[in-house]
């Protein structure tokens, strides 16, 4: 229940919106202040995870490409 819960919270619906799609979907009741509790775990540990140290220097592969499709036809009027 928790990662659908996330789902949809990543997707920017509010508490009270989960709410009414867990009841419309799956005809189950969940309170508000379960939906906060789940979202406000998520929110620590995205905030952890913002707050890492990072490292000096990140390898980085950069790719880049041109395709280019020539067609000649010859017409004779």
């Amino acid at each position: 229940m928790d990662e659908q819960i996330i789902a949809l919270y990543s997707k920017g619906l509010s508490n009270q919106e989960i709410v009414e799609m867990f009841k419309e979907l799956y005809d189950a009741d969940v309170s508000s202040s379960l939906i906060s509790r789940v979202t406000d775990a998520v929110k620590e540990r995205v905030m952890e995870w913002q707050n890492r140290p990072l490292d000096a220097v990140y390898p980085i592969v950069y790719l880049d490409c041109i395709v280019v499709s020539a067609l000649h036809c010859a017409f004779s009027a």
